[in-house]
């Protein structure tokens, strides 16, 4: 079976496979990701989609649960993932105690490598919300897991442990070598299992022909920095510091052949005798042909520089996809690069989209799906030279591996834990195209973000559309406008200062450079008289307002300087206050601006403090302060909030401000 690094291969139920003709689905450890087979032709299986894996830095494992498939990696948990038509949509998110590193399932069950807490058993037969059956201590802590029957293989830190699962309920040891040195990661080919110790730099064969007493029947040095392993059954390869390494996959562990290559090993997928090698060249990565048809001689056959270091491949029928990402001073951007490497003396890229956050890992499966640091973003790739953002899936922690079945993704999020993430909704034809505009109602259920639109032309001419929509979820976000109370009673007198708080959605608050709180500016007439005025005082604007015009008096050390800032001001329509840190704002000082003249008219005083608004004080008729919030996201949506100063007095009690009777509200 064509693979570089084959950690595990399960036979597909047709509930989980895509086709009648799909019946197989491998982890590619060395490519973090999920490799789908057609099998008719056992001479020649043929690759048929690929699903990538790389949400953590260590992917152990990938199983068939149920209808779904299950991944595990270190440090993030489970992630389940239903990949039928439609694309991925976030369905649970299971979150474990441990460092997830792999994982297996068969019937509904999964069966995951967490670390310190050993093997955990978990019942996907709801996968809306997974929950924990059961949980072994392997002596260890437990970084891999292969599946071969009943028996589940575990790679632990100083073990290997054989675990009995057919009561998933209550797995059993039952058989484990004596203390090895520390292992990562575990393929099996059913006779033997192969354990890999990256510091080590480590390649260990166990005989398990008799699962109660495994034994350790060589190892041998494996490179200098192997990076994950794959087998067909018959090889092993493994990527590594600027080689690629074949060995037996007997328990000779015979090396074969090796290759030069220009990176440092991330990733690997192959077929039909040829390896793609995704490997750190910081501070670029690279995209390398690795002809293994000949596993004694392999021969590296080429290959395409990459925009930053290449974390993950897969294989889009006669393309190669190529992902990772690089440091900006704006923070990660990621790529994706579709390469045609069909002769690799002439490697080309036919299409690139960017994209924000560190690309990690990619698999296709009729579009291509990226897992990045924002996670699962679905790109249709129909037309390679214009690939589109069609589908993106926010997910929390640090997004790695990934793997898709029946039209849904499992992501192995690192702290975060297992998700799911099931099928988008599909977009209906529009109901109004013309030459400026088209007309499309957006079904329910699109995650968040902003879209690209692919638009054909009668003539079969395409055009990208980047960022055609915004799709905004509804979040909470609510202002609270309080008096800062120092004292009681008679010690209270006006003015009070006044302090301001956001509360709401907490994927919204302190994350986003766009929020902002601020006093807004009352409507002006079209017609402003601008007057200065040279004080020693502080900087103030006062404003009065009359049906048919306005004045404003600048007053200042610097009225110039201050025209300036009033020129920003009144474009923008408000005036900020000043942060204290987290979501609270001001204090700002608010006070009656006393009688005004003529009745008709309404005034308003700002004073400033430096920059910052520190006081305001308002009069006349139907005079007020309305106070706003506003909070732009990531993906360009914007949130605000409001709340009027007037009818917050009338709910604290009952009163307006004035100039006596020592309480919050005089004049009551």
């Amino acid at each position: 079976m064509p693979g570089t690094g084959i950690a595990d291969v399960i036979v597909l139920d047709p509930g989980v496979a895509a086709s009648a003709q799909e019946r197989a689905v491998a982890i590619d450890q060395s490519l973090h990701r999920l490799v789908f087979y057609d099998l008719r032709n056992p001479a020649a299986p043929v690759v048929t989609r690929t699903i990538p894996l790389t949400d953590y830095w260590s992917l152990s494992g990938v199983a068939v649960a149920g209808s779904r498939l299950v991944v595990s990696a270190p440090g993030g948990g489970a992630v389940v993932v239903d990949a039928r038509d439609g694309g991925p949509a976030v369905v649970s998110n299971l979150q474990t105690f441990g460092s997830a590193s792999r994982i297996a399932g068969r019937g509904g069950y999964a069966f995951l490598a967490d670390g310190r807490p050993g093997v955990r058993v978990v019942d996907l037969r709801s996968p809306a919300r997974p929950p924990h059956e059961a949980q072994l201590d392997v002596h260890g802590d437990a970084w891999d897991v292969y599946l071969t029957g009943p028996l589940v293989h575990v790679a632990a830190a100083v073990n290997l442990a054989i675990v009995d699962v057919t009561n998933p309920f209550a797995p059993t040891i039952v058989g484990e070598t004596p203390a090895q040195p520390l292992t990562h990661s575990i393929v099996s080919t059913g006779a033997y299992d192969f354990t890999l110790r990256n510091g080590m730099s480590a390649l260990f064969a166990f005989d398990v022909g008799n699962p109660g007493a495994p034994q350790l029947t060589n190892w041998v040095y494996s490179g200098y920095l192997p990076q994950g392993m794959d087998t067909d059954g018959s090889y092993l390869y493994l990527p590594d510091l600027y080689r690629f390494r074949i060995y037996t996959a007997t328990p000779s562990l015979y090396p074969l052949g090796t290759s030069p290559t220009v990176g440092q090993g991330r990733a690997t997928a192959c077929a039909f005798g040829t390896c793609y090698f995704a490997g750190d060249l910081d501070p670029r990565g690279t995209i390398e042909i690795i002809d293994v048809s000949n596993p004694f001689r392999p021969v590296h056959r080429g290959g395409l520089y990459m925009p930053g270091p290449a974390l993950g491949t897969a294989i889009a029928d006669n393309l190669v996809l190529v992902v990772g990402g690089y440091s900006t001073w704006g923070g990660d951007r990621g790529y994706l690069r579709i390469c045609d490497l069909s002769r690799p003396s002439a490697p080309r890229v036919v299409g690139a989209l960017d994209f924000v956050g560190m690309g990690t890992d990619v698999q296709y499966w009729g579009s291509a799906f990226v897992t990045n640091s924002e996670g699962v973003l679905e790109i249709d790739i129909s037309n390679p030279a214009q690939p589109v953002l069609v589908g993106r899936h926010p997910l929390p922690g640090f997004n790695r591996r990934l793997a898709i079945t029946n039209g849904s993704a499992i992501v192995a999020s690192g702290a975060a834990g297992l998700q799911i993430v099931g099928p988008r909704p599909a977009v209906p034809v529009p109901a109004f195209v013309s030459t400026s505009r088209i007309v499309a109602s957006v079904p329910q259920g699109l995650p968040e973000g902003p879209y690209d639109v692919l638009v054909t032309a009668p003539d079969g001419s395409t055009a990208r559309l980047t960022n055609a929509y915004r799709v905004c979820p509804a979040r909470g976000l609510t202002l609270a406008l309080d008096p800062v109370l120092k004292g009681t009673g008679p010690e209270i007198r006006p003015p009070v200062p006044w302090r301001a708080r956001l509360d709401g959605d907490t994927t919204l608050l302190g994350r986003n450079d766009g929020q902002d709180v601020f006093l807004e500016l009352p409507a002006l007439p079209p017609v402003v008289e601008e007057q200065q005025l040279v004080t020693g005082g502080p900087d103030t604007i006062e404003l009065t307002l009359l049906p048919d015009r306005a004045t404003v008096l600048l007053s200042g050390r610097d009225p110039s300087a201050l025209a300036t800032r009033w020129s920003s001001l009144r474009a923008a329509g408000r005036v900020s206050l000043p942060s204290r840190g987290g979501n609270e704002y001001g204090d700002l000082t608010i006070a009656s601006a006393g009688l005004v003249r003529p009745a008709s008219a309404r005034r308003y005083v700002y004073t400033f403090d430096g920059a910052a608004l520190s006081a305001v004080r308002y009069g006349g008729v139907d005079a007020d302060l309305l106070f706003g919030a506003s909070i732009r996201n990531g993906y360009g949506c914007v949130y605000d909030t409001s709340v009027d100063f007037a009818q917050r007095l009338v709910e604290l009690c009952g009163g307006s401000l004035g100039d006596g009777g020592g309480v919050l509200c005089p004049g009551r």
